[in-house]
């Protein structure tokens, strides 16, 4: 009795860890734009899958991660369970314009009407930034959500939604 109770204690000890760390799946769609933004940053979505995917959760699993490309945000549920994603992030593009020195307010860089071309405001840089929203798939409540900074837009999202994720596992 003893000697079949050993080996099958062995193979459990063995296989337990990889059985215990199973993965987690996450799939990463890009929230509706402006067709402009949208066509611009098109590879948000690939970026952030890119950068999250093969991140190790404290368990030992690892995240793969999907960009999932033209789906409706009220398709995305079903777009992810038909991939096996566990979690969902939304991401969505979102471009200010940024004021120059000593000038307040909305920014009119010579719109129908104006009559006027404002070439301060037309060398102003934009500030762009990533937005994020992680849920579990069929779920509508945000386990997180936030706005990247504008130098390493994905690997803040990425770094972000592990965080979280390792806190979820527990």
């Amino acid at each position: 009795m003893f000697r079949r109770v050993l080996p099958c204690a062995a193979l459990i000890a063995l296989f337990a860890p990889a059985l215990l760390a199973q993965g987690v799946t996450v799939c990463v769609f890009q929230g509706k734009e402006s067709h402009d933004i949208a066509t611009q940053y098109a590879s948000d979505p690939q970026n952030v899958a890119t950068a999250l995917s093969g991140q190790t959760l404290p368990s030992g699993g690892t995240i793969q991660a999907i960009a999932v490309p033209d789906v409706e945000p009220k398709q995305q549920d079903d777009a992810a369970q038909s991939h096996n994603c566990g979690y969902i992030i939304s991401v969505h593009r979102t471009e200010i314009l940024a004021a120059p020195a000593g000038v307040a307010g909305n920014m009119d860089a010579g719109g129908v009407g104006s009559g006027h071309i404002n070439q301060s405001a037309m060398n102003q840089q934009n500030d762009t930034h990533l937005d994020y929203i992680l849920r579990r798939t069929g779920s509508k409540k945000k386990l997180l959500n936030g706005e990247s900074d504008s130098s390493s837009p994905w690997n803040h999202v990425a770094s972000e939604a592990v965080k979280k994720l390792a806190r979820e596992e527990k």
